[in-house]
């Protein structure tokens, strides 16, 4: 654990995004908008913009900390696999958690899901998956053209994979199927050599 008593020399300078040690125990950033004077030392007072609502407070000096240092950089070697920038991220906002800023904590645990969800979803360029239309349109093989955090656009076959009444053609259906899933799964697996 640090030793937070030696924080409050540490000189600040406004227009510096800081943590502030609340009195209900926990803590929250905010931007450094003015300080005391200098001379009051320890015992001045600042004026604070919190991050989460844009409101303002005067603080007690002696409750500013430095944020951490992967907050101020911000940078993510996206050539890791997408399970250890996960971890980073759930490393990161355990960090901050620790230090009662639920708020950044919960910004760090999400970006870490994002990229679980996104990056390891199995939906990349060129992947193959059904797409279930809407009502009585049926389900039909696709390519997966584009990827953002939260869809992706698709190019659907002509041909659809839907039962009819007929009982024939349920079984024709069922077969056809099975095919897609087999062919989409040799994808996935020649994709997965490519990456190796």
């Amino acid at each position: 654990p640090r030793n937070l008593d030696h924080m409050c020399a540490v000189a600040f300078s406004i227009g510096q995004r800081v943590r502030v040690m609340r009195t209900d125990g926990t803590s929250q950033r905010a931007l450094l908008l003015c300080l005391d004077d200098c001379d009051a030392g320890a015992d001045g007072e600042c004026q604070v913009e919190w991050e989460s609502d844009s409101s303002e407070a005067v603080v007690p000096r002696c409750s500013l900390r430095c944020l951490e240092a992967f907050e101020i950089d911000g940078t993510t070697d996206l050539d890791e696999p997408h399970h250890v920038r996960a971890e980073h991220y759930k490393t990161k906002g355990a960090v901050l958690y620790k230090l009662h800023d639920y708020a950044a904590a919960m910004e760090f645990f999400i970006k870490g899901l994002k990229v679980l969800l996104r990056e390891g979803s199995g939906f990349e360029v060129g992947a193959r998956c059904l797409v279930k239309g809407q009502g009585a349109i049926a389900v039909r093989p696709a390519l997966v053209m584009c990827v953002d955090e939260s869809s992706a656009d698709v190019l659907c076959e002509q041909r659809a994979l839907c039962p009819t009444n007929g009982q024939g053609a349920v079984s024709e259906q069922l077969a056809t199927l099975m095919e897609t899933a087999a062919s989409m799964q040799e994808a996935v697996k020649c994709g997965a050599g490519e990456s190796a």
